[in-house]
Protein backbone atom coordinates (compact mmCIF):
# COMPACT_ATOMS: atom_id res chain seq x y z
CA UNK A 1 0.00 0.00 0.00
CA UNK A 2 2.74 2.35 0.83
CA UNK A 3 4.15 1.76 -2.28
CA UNK A 4 1.17 2.98 -4.58
CA UNK A 5 0.43 5.97 -2.46
CA UNK A 6 4.06 7.04 -2.74
CA UNK A 7 4.28 6.73 -6.45
CA UNK A 8 1.15 8.46 -6.54
CA UNK A 9 2.98 11.53 -4.92
CA UNK A 10 1.22 11.44 -1.22
CA UNK A 11 4.71 11.03 0.47
CA UNK A 12 2.85 11.46 4.25
CA UNK A 13 0.79 9.26 3.68
CA UNK A 14 3.40 6.78 2.40
CA UNK A 15 5.68 7.25 5.32
CA UNK A 16 2.94 6.52 7.94
CA UNK A 17 1.77 3.48 5.74
CA UNK A 18 5.91 2.34 5.80
CA UNK A 19 5.95 2.95 9.77
CA UNK A 20 3.12 -0.02 9.88
CA UNK A 21 5.33 -2.13 7.81
CA UNK A 22 8.67 -1.55 9.78
CA UNK A 23 6.96 -2.66 12.50
CA UNK A 24 5.45 -5.36 11.37
CA UNK A 25 8.55 -6.58 9.82
CA UNK A 26 11.05 -4.90 11.76
CA UNK A 27 14.21 -7.17 10.14
CA UNK A 28 12.62 -6.02 6.58
CA UNK A 29 15.39 -3.72 5.19
CA UNK A 30 13.18 -2.42 2.27
CA UNK A 31 10.49 -0.96 4.52
CA UNK A 32 12.89 0.82 6.41
CA UNK A 33 14.54 2.16 3.33
CA UNK A 34 11.14 3.04 1.75
CA UNK A 35 10.11 4.78 5.17
CA UNK A 36 13.44 6.62 4.71
CA UNK A 37 12.91 7.91 1.25
CA UNK A 38 8.95 9.27 1.67
CA UNK A 39 9.90 10.78 4.90
CA UNK A 40 12.74 12.32 2.43
CA UNK A 41 10.44 13.27 0.39
CA UNK A 42 8.69 15.22 2.86
CA UNK A 43 11.55 16.70 3.97
CA UNK A 44 12.19 15.48 7.45
CA UNK A 45 15.93 14.71 6.89
CA UNK A 46 16.21 14.22 10.46
CA UNK A 47 13.33 11.05 10.39
CA UNK A 48 14.88 10.14 7.53
CA UNK A 49 18.38 9.89 8.19
CA UNK A 50 17.02 7.76 11.36
CA UNK A 51 15.75 5.28 9.21
CA UNK A 52 17.83 5.21 6.89
CA UNK A 53 20.75 4.35 9.42
CA UNK A 54 18.09 1.29 10.42
CA UNK A 55 18.26 -0.12 6.92
CA UNK A 56 22.33 0.23 7.48
CA UNK A 57 21.65 -1.51 10.58
CA UNK A 58 20.00 -4.56 9.09
CA UNK A 59 22.28 -5.00 5.95
CA UNK A 60 25.39 -2.68 6.31
CA UNK A 61 26.02 -3.34 2.56
CA UNK A 62 22.52 -1.68 1.54
CA UNK A 63 24.06 0.54 -1.31
CA UNK A 64 20.58 2.80 -1.39
CA UNK A 65 20.84 3.52 1.88
CA UNK A 66 23.70 4.98 1.74
CA UNK A 67 22.88 6.44 -1.91
CA UNK A 68 20.31 7.89 0.33
CA UNK A 69 22.37 9.18 3.19
CA UNK A 70 24.47 10.98 0.83
CA UNK A 71 21.73 13.27 -0.37
CA UNK A 72 20.53 13.73 3.24
CA UNK A 73 23.95 15.22 4.34
CA UNK A 74 24.42 17.21 1.10
CA UNK A 75 20.56 18.97 1.76
CA UNK A 76 22.32 19.55 4.95
CA UNK A 77 25.08 21.07 3.60
CA UNK A 78 27.58 18.80 5.30
CA UNK A 79 29.56 17.64 2.04
CA UNK A 80 32.51 15.86 3.42
CA UNK A 81 29.53 13.13 5.31
CA UNK A 82 27.93 12.91 1.70
CA UNK A 83 31.29 12.02 -0.22
CA UNK A 84 31.68 9.63 2.21
CA UNK A 85 28.08 7.76 1.79
CA UNK A 86 28.25 8.22 -1.62
CA UNK A 87 31.82 6.47 -2.01
CA UNK A 88 29.81 4.18 0.34
CA UNK A 89 26.89 3.29 -1.70
CA UNK A 90 29.41 2.95 -4.80
CA UNK A 91 31.69 0.53 -3.32
CA UNK A 92 28.10 -2.04 -2.47
CA UNK A 93 25.83 -1.12 -5.60
CA UNK A 94 26.27 -3.78 -8.28
CA UNK A 95 24.12 -1.39 -10.51
CA UNK A 96 26.36 0.26 -12.62
CA UNK A 97 23.93 3.60 -13.00
CA UNK A 98 23.95 3.87 -9.19
CA UNK A 99 27.76 3.42 -9.55
CA UNK A 100 28.34 6.21 -12.32
CA UNK A 101 25.62 8.26 -10.69
CA UNK A 102 27.82 8.03 -7.03
CA UNK A 103 30.66 9.25 -9.31
CA UNK A 104 29.35 12.07 -10.87
CA UNK A 105 27.95 13.05 -7.54
CA UNK A 106 31.66 12.94 -5.72
CA UNK A 107 33.04 14.05 -8.32
CA UNK A 108 30.81 17.53 -8.35
CA UNK A 109 31.81 18.33 -4.27
CA UNK A 110 35.23 17.69 -5.02
CA UNK A 111 37.56 17.62 -2.22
Amino acid sequence: MGLSTYLEGDTSTAAEQFTVAALLHPQYVQAHYDKALALYRTGNLVAADQEAGAALKLSNSFAKAYFLRGAIRLRQGDDSDAKSQFEQAAKYTGDPVLKSLCGQIIAQIGA
